[in-house]
């Protein structure tokens, strides 16, 4: 084993007990009956699990919480949600109280602010994948162990190091070709073939784009929210403008409809309100008479069918 020296060794529980995010993947292909997975990853280690669900009712979600992540690994500081419907019942809530969790959750309709969580999903999926199994529970645990013995490229060390202190001990079919072949069918030949299919993947960086961000939104007293959901015809892009309540580096606190919501920066933009003129006009400033001679113009005569007959000037007379 590759043990880490005393002096860098991390204790579990002080590492895990920090900040902790839950989301939900699915639906996938029926798997066992299971057709969704609760994802939970700590922000420190990068630990993650993954629970199969055959249903993502709210009661379903924090059982799930409680007795695969909250009774392993403790209570966390805070726990960092979406705003699905799961995770903002009253289960939930009374759950984080009894436990003394902060639940906090991320802006609507922007992913990146679990970015770790999302980054994470797409990593599973591209490793479920890459086996061909539709039985993705039997390929679940493999996969997870997979990413808390890889080498993370910031700390140098394994998700594994990091929690334990040492590094897991793995089959020998992660590095070479196994000489050990299985004649019994089941579990043993369906393990073997999965751990064939295991291999190194290279890192990839993806750069983030740039955001634009306007500058007059630190002075505006109203803004715009962009709609992000699939609009109706002729519906406007944009909704308001909402008055702010309160600005931060990356979010506004806006009210809207007599609730304050946390807004990220890249779906808003400032409102310009004209302001109200006190000075009442009076009527002659709105209403000009216009003196009109009420002799008849004799330039414009009109046909039997209502067509205007404009004669030339010389005709006047």
């Amino acid at each position: 084993m590759n043990e880490l020296p005393p002096s860098e060794k991390i204790g579990l529980w002080s590492v895990m007990a920090v900040r902790s995010d839950l989301n939900l993947i699915g639906p996938l292909p029926p798997s066992r009956g299971n057709i969704y997975c609760l994802t939970c990853i700590d922000r420190f280690s990068n630990w993650v699990e993954a629970i199969p669900l055959d249903n993502i009712s709210a009661d379903t979600v924090a059982r799930a919480s409680y007795s695969s992540w909250i009774a392993r690994f403790g209570t966390p500081h805070k726990l960092i949600t979406d705003r699905g419907t799961q995770f903002r019942s009253e289960t939930l809530r009374t759950l984080s109280k009894i436990c003394g969790i902060k639940l906090q959750h991320t802006t609507a309709y922007h992913p990146a602010c679990n970015g770790k969580v999302e980054r994470l999903h797409r990593t599973l999926k591209t490793a479920l994948k890459a086996h061909n199994n539709l039985s993705w529970i039997d390929t679940l645990p493999t996969v997870l162990l997979g990413l808390r013995t890889a080498i993370q490229e910031d700390s140098n060390h394994s998700i594994a190091q990091i929690v334990y202190g040492e590094s897991l001990r793995l089959p020998g079919e992660f590095f070479s070709e196994p000489s050990i072949r299985t004649a019994s069918e089941g579990f043993a030949n369906n393990l073997q073939k999965q751990m064939e299919t295991v291999g190194p993947r290279t890192t990839r960086r993806n750069s983030s784009p740039h955001i634009f961000v306007n500058k007059e939104l630190q002075n505006c007293s109203h803004v715009f929210q962009r709609i992000d959901r699939v609009r109706k015809q002729l519906e406007s892009p944009y909704e308001g403008p909402f008055p702010v309540i309160e600005r931060k580096d990356k979010y506004f606190t806006i009210n809207i409809k007599g609730k304050n919501v946390n807004v990220s920066l890249d779906r808003l933009k400032p409102a310009y309100i004209l302001a109200e003129d006190n000075s009442k006009a009076t009527t002659t400033d709105h209403i000009k008479l216009q003196t009109s001679d009420n002799k008849p113009d004799l330039t414009q005569k009109q046909s039997r069918t209502g067509r205007t007959i404009r004669l030339p000037v010389r005709f006047k007379d």
